[in-house]
């Protein structure tokens, strides 16, 4: 009888913390337009704070590529604790997994940030990217800007 009752407050327990977990996750889904062309790919990272936005390691969260087809590129991450972020991309167009920039540290490729923030003699501040992640499934837009 002992175990009967120990099997039934494990599976309460363990049921309870399935549900808080699945209750503070969600699906984020990034829908990025205004590319010049479907070349190469784009990168995407999630940052959860200002250290490092956009383009460091300090804060990112979770990172990816995904393609671009007709102008558009569609990506989901998965998993994602609610929370506050800022989102970042670049159009990689020529695949070299890196941000490519002029003589001044002007970026030869399209940019772009969640909000649609904008830079102003510099990347855009976290500040301005910053949204809140709080649905099971969530859409956000935002364009790619080219210099």
């Amino acid at each position: 009888m002992r175990e009967n009752k120990t099997f039934i407050l494990l599976s309460i327990f363990g049921h309870l913390i399935l549900q808080s977990y699945c209750q503070t996750r969600g699906t984020l889904i990034i829908e990025i337009e205004s590319f010049r062309n479907d070349d190469g790919q784009v990168a995407i990272s999630i940052h959860s704070g200002e250290e490092g936005f956009p383009g460091g390691h300090e804060t990112m969260v979770q990172a990816k590529y995904a393609k671009i087809k007709d102008g558009k590129a569609i990506a989901e991450f998965d998993n994602l604790l609610f929370g506050e972020y800022g989102v970042s991309a670049y159009h990689d167009e020529n695949a070299n997994e890196k941000l490519d920039t002029n003589w001044l540290g002007i970026p030869k490729e399209g940019t772009g940030a969640s909000n649609n923030a904008k830079g102003k003699m510099g990347p855009p501040k976290y500040e301005d990217a910053k949204f809140d992640f709080k649905a099971d499934r969530q859409k956000i837009y935002f364009d790619i800007d080219y210099f």
